[in-house]
C-alpha cells in the first residue's frame, strides 16, 4: 500500500493506493466481465482496481455510490487476505438441511393429514412429526403458499346424526309448530365451532 494526498477544494484528503498481488489484476478484470459473478463481488473488484489506479476512497465512494467506511473495509480485507477476502464469508448458524423428501413430506402432511393434537397444524407440531426444524417448516409453507391456520372451505360435521339434526333445526325456521319456542346458544366469540373436527376438544 502506498499513501499520498489529493486536494479537493479546500480539503486535503489522504489517498490509499493498494498494491495488487501478482496475477490479481487479470482475475479482477475477469470478474468485471463475467455475468455470473454476483454484483456485490464485482463492486468489490472495482474498489480494489480503482485504488490500485490511484483513486482515493472519497473518489471511489462518489463513483460507486458507497460509503467511505465500506470502501475502507474491502481494501482492508484485500490487503489481509487477497482475492479471498473479497468473497462472502460463511455465516454462522444451522445450515439448511431440508431435503426434497422432507419438503414433500411436510407438504403432504399439511394438505392431507390432521395433526395429532389441536385443530390445525402449527410449525412446531409439524416439526415434531417430521425431520424439519420449525423455522424450515415455515419456509416450506411460504414457498408453497400454505396457510393451515386459515380455513378456506366449509367443514361438514362428522356427526352420524347430522342430517337428522339439520332437518329438525331447519324445520323450526321453515315450518315452526304452533307456539314453538326456540333457544339459540352460541359459543364464545372468535371460536369457530365448525373448525373443530375432533370431538375430544371441549371448550375450556
Amino acid at each position: 500500500m502506498r499513501q499520498g494526498i489529493i486536494h479537493i477544494g479546500a480539503m486535503t484528503i489522504p489517498t490509499r493506493r493498494i498494491r495488487l498481488r501478482p496475477g490479481d489484476r487479470a482475475r479482477l478484470e475477469t470478474w468485471l466481465r463475467t455475468r455470473t459473478i454476483p454484483h456485490r463481488q464485482v463492486e468489490r473488484a472495482r474498489i480494489v482496481l480503482g485504488s490500485a489506479q490511484g483513486m482515493s476512497s472519497y473518489e471511489l465512494a462518489e463513483e460507486l455510490c458507497l460509503s467511505r467506511p465500506t470502501i475502507q473495509r474491502w481494501l482492508d480485507r484485500y490487503e489481509a487476505n487477497g482475492l479471498q477476502g473479497l468473497e462472502d464469508r460463511s455465516r454462522s448458524g444451522r445450515p439448511c438441511t431440508v431435503t426434497p423428501d422432507v419438503e414433500a413430506e411436510v407438504v403432504e402432511k399439511t394438505l392431507k393429514e390432521d395433526p395429532p393434537q389441536g385443530t390445525h397444524w402449527s410449525t412446531r407440531l409439524m416439526a415434531e412429526e417430521t425431520d424439519a426444524h420449525h423455522s424450515q417448516v415455515a419456509r416450506i409453507w411460504r414457498a408453497h403458499g400454505l396457510k393451515p391456520h386459515r380455513v378456506k372451505t366449509f367443514k361438514l360435521s362428522k356427526d352420524p346424526r347430522f342430517i337428522e339434526k339439520l332437518r329438525d333445526v331447519m324445520g323450526l325456521y321453515v315450518d315452526p309448530p304452533e307456539r314453538a319456542v326456540v333457544f339459540a346458544f352460541e359459543e364464545k366469540s372468535r371460536i369457530q365451532a365448525l373448525d373443530r373436527t375432533r370431538s375430544g376438544l371441549p371448550l375450556k
